[in-house]
């Protein structure tokens, strides 16, 4: 029987971290999430006069477009993996205990996943850092929510 050929990737490539994905569709997520990008980069570039901010991104693309309106989705689908990811590794920092989420189920186990986010830092300047990190990406991923949510453009 022929070997099985497991590709890896680099989910932290900062971090010179690789992992075996444990989920078939992991590659497919992560080209989801490239396209995302894509598609709220393509709409800014074809109307960057109107589109200085994500929420001027999509107040313009409702007002000048009718559905689809991709930005939006796209968008919408990288809120809401930003909120999982985030949630996550709020979990991760508050119980000592916790192993990745399915959302990165394909971390490595907790140390290792804590030991080479560090760089080879201690613990606690990781902790102070992502303590902050996480604060941040909190606030901008609840903005962006919120915005999308009140003004009846989509729900995260």
């Amino acid at each position: 029987m022929p070997a099985v050929h497991r590709p890896t990737y680099t989910p932290y490539p900062h971090a010179n971290s690789t992992a075996i994905p444990s989920k078939r569709n992991l590659f497919s997520k992560r080209q989801m999430a490239s396209q995302n990008c894509s598609g709220v980069r393509k709409r800014y570039e074809a109307r960057k006069d109107k589109s200085g901010t994500l929420e001027a991104l999509v107040a313009s693309e409702f007002q000048e477009e009718g559905p689809p309106r991709r930005a939006t989705r796209c968008l919408i689908r990288l809120t809401r993996g930003l909120s999982l990811t985030c949630k996550a590794l709020q979990d991760m920092r508050s119980d000592s205990s916790a192993q990745p989420r399915v959302a990165i189920r394909a971390a490595p186990h907790r140390r290792d996943f804590f030991e080479r986010l560090a760089e080879g830092a201690s613990t606690e300047k990781l902790d102070k850092e992502l303590a902050k990190w996480l604060a941040g990406l909190d606030v901008i991923v609840r903005q962006i929510t919120e915005f999308l949510e009140k003004g009846g453009y989509g729900r995260v």
